[in-house]
């Protein structure tokens, strides 16, 4: 693949499809600073860099790519509706239901039971200390991730299309 983003002398870094494991690109590093905008030359490389990626995504995992518009759309209109109150019940708990979805896409941590377990052996508790240490840890876990018991209910179909 001819690359047009890479420039000679460069200290580069691969970019790889983790659908198909690809190498679509070695673009050169890019020095985004963590907080602020970065400088326009770079937002510019980045944009085009993206640009790349999307039309990979649409040539090679078309259903995927629209999978990924559908969260774009709805993530926009969860925004702004988040930004009015409704006199209809039915939109709130769908509101409710698009951040639930979204939030589930987006976060990193988990930790399953294993996890939990390891950790909880290591600071020499009896046995009925584990279990009600493990308790809690476990239903904070399901409430901070908004799994399990505290998975937030999905309402039936959806009865709106915005």
């Amino acid at each position: 693949m001819s690359n047009h983003l890479v420039q000679p002398g460069k200290i580069t870094h691969k970019v790889t499809c983790t659908l198909c494991g690809g190498l679509i690109m070695e673009p050169p590093a890019f020095n985004l600073p963590i907080v602020g905008r970065p400088d326009d030359e770079t937002s510019r490389k980045v944009k085009k860099m993206t640009e790349v990626l999307q039309r990979h995504m649409q040539r090679k995992h078309p259903e995927q790519f629209a999978l990924g518009m559908m969260h774009v759309i709805a993530f926009s209109d969860w925004l702004t509706m988040s930004a009015f109150e409704f006199e209809d019940e039915t939109l709130t708990p769908r509101q409710e239901a698009t951040r639930a979805a979204i939030f589930a896409l987006v976060r990193q941590n988990t930790f399953t039971d294993a996890n939990l377990l390891h950790v909880i052996s290591t600071l020499g508790l009896d046995p009925d200390e584990e279990k009600r240490v493990f308790d809690f840890a476990a239903a904070l876990r399901n409430s901070m991730l908004e799994i399990g018991p505290q998975q937030p209910e999905q309402p039936g179909p959806r009865l709106v299309t915005l």
